[in-house]
């Protein structure tokens, strides 16, 4: 059983999700298919548990046990071709309100569900799960992470202007402090 991987410090955490989804959207919209396997070796069992220093409030810790819950139920449903369920399990995430330091960790899971998506040509489910991820986004890091994501699905759509109206969404929120 592989161990998770453990950072030193939060803006290691987040340089290593950051590089994460860069090198999936660098890949994706080069056209290079990423298989399942790929995907669920950096699943939201490492995101939610390596999010933020180990939490020591058990209402906060059942939240992320049922985050993470959540996210192996939707992977399943994927692989059950069971498409229709997967927003609505999303939405029960994106539900949990989970203190702002875990929402890294929720773009994460839905960057990469959304990967997944792709990979079963589910384009519309993919656009709507990234449309609800970024409601409840603060951070614009994370959103810039999941704008990109946005543009992949649409490049894999075929959908070049609306890639590149997605892709200088994400230029523009980097460029931006964090409100």
């Amino acid at each position: 059983m592989k161990r998770p991987i453990s950072y030193q410090s939060q803006s290691h955490r987040r340089r290593g999700v950051l590089f994460l989804c860069s090198l999936i959207c660098a890949a994706l919209l080069a056209g290079t298919p990423l298989c399942p396997s790929f995907l669920s070796e950096f699943g939201a069992r490492s995101a939610y548990a390596q999010q933020a220093q180990p939490e020591n409030d058990p209402a906060i810790k059942q939240l992320l046990s049922i985050a993470e819950s959540e996210h192996e139920i939707i992977k399943l449903l994927i692989r059950q071709g069971q498409f229709q369920r997967i927003l609505p399990e999303m939405k029960r995430i994106l539900g949990l309100d989970l203190p702002i330091k875990y929402e890294e960790a929720i773009a994460q899971s839905a960057s990469l569900i959304s990967g997944m998506l792709v990979e079963k040509n589910q384009f519309a489910i993919a656009h709507e799960l990234i449309d609800e991820s970024l409601k409840k986004m603060q951070l614009n890091e994370n959103k810039a992470a999941l704008w990109k994501i946005q543009a992949y699905v649409f490049k894999s759509e075929g959908n070049f202007d609306k890639a590149l109206e997605c892709l200088q969404k994400a230029v523009d929120l980097e460029k931006t402090k964090n409100n």
